[in-house]
C-alpha cells in the first residue's frame, strides 16, 4: 500500500485540501508502524518544498508531530533524553577534531537512506527536496530504526554532533566518488558538494567551532 500523501493529488490546488488530510492524518499517528510515518514525514516533506507559505506552515506543524511520535517510541525503547542526544565536546585546545567516519554508509543503507536522500542522475531527488530532507534531519527527531549506538551519533536535533555526522558523511562519500575517477559519478559529486554548500551556509557559518570536512580535487 502507498504512503498516505497529506494532500493527495490535490494538495496543488490550495491550502484547505492539505489541511483537511493533516487533520484526518494526525489522529492515527500513534497507531502507525514506523514504516508508515517514515512515508507520511516524506511525503509532507516533499510537499514543503513546494508548498505555498500558508501550507509550509501546516505541513511543518504536522512534520514535527510524527518526529514527536518518533521520538517517544524511541524512549520507550530504552533510549533515555541523555542517552538518545548525547552532544560531546567537539573542540579542542586547536580548535580542530579529527572525525572518523564509521562503518556504515549512511547515504546507502543508515539514516539518510531509510529517509530517501538521494543524490545523482538516475535516482536523486531534486535540490529543494533534498534540502528539505535534510533540514528536517538536522533539526528533528529521528526514526528509532536503528541500533542504540549508532543513534547516539547523530546526537541531539540542532546540534553540532547532528551537523558534523550530516557534514562528514556527504563529504566522505563525494570523496570516495571522486577517487573512482569515473564521470558518471559527476552529478552525484555535485549534488553531495552542493547540498554540504547549503548546509554550511544555512547552518554552520557564524554557530559552530569543529572544521568544516573539505573538498578534494580528483
Amino acid at each position: 500500500m502507498a504512503p498516505d500523501r497529506p494532500g493527495g493529488e490535490k494538495a496543488k490546488a490550495g491550502g484547505s485540501d492539505i489541511a483537511r488530510r493533516i487533520a484526518s492524518l494526525t489522529p492515527t499517528l500513534p497507531d502507525r508502524k514506523v514504516s508508515d510515518l517514515r512515508g507520511i514525514w516524506l511525503n509532507a516533506v516533499r510537499l514543503i518544498a513546494k508548498a505555498d507559505p500558508d501550507d509550509v506552515l501546516l505541513l511543518g506543524r504536522f512534520i514535527e508531530r510524527i518526529e514527536a511520535e518518533w521520538e517517544k517510541r524511541g524512549a520507550s525503547a530504552g533510549l533515555s533524553a541523555d542517552e538518545y542526544f548525547q552532544w560531546p565536546n567537539t573542540e579542542t585546545s586547536s580548535g580542530r577534531r579529527v572525525i572518523t567516519v564509521g562503518e556504515r554508509d549512511d547515504t546507502t543503507s543508515g539514516m539518510l537512506a531509510y529517509l530517501e536522500y538521494h543524490v545523482g542522475r538516475e535516482k536523486g531527488e531534486p535540490p529543494g527536496v533534498r534540502h528539505a530532507i535534510l533540514d528536517r534531519v538536522f533539526s528533528g527527531s529521528l526514526p528509532p530504526v536503528f541500533d542504540r549506538d549508532y543513534l547516539a551519533q547523530w546526537g541531539s536535533p540542532g546540534s553540532a554532533q547532528r551537523l558534523q555526522k550530516l557534514a562528514e558523511t556527504l563529504a566522505a562519500r563525494a570523496r570516495s566518488f571522486k577517487r573512482r575517477r569515473n564521470t558518471s559519478l559527476d552529478d552525484a559529486i555535485r549534488d553531495w558538494e552542493a547540498d554540504l554548500d547549503f548546509l554550511h551556509e544555512k547552518y554552520y557559518v557564524g554557530k559552530f567551532g569543529f572544521a568544516w570536512p573539505m573538498r578534494r580535487t580528483r
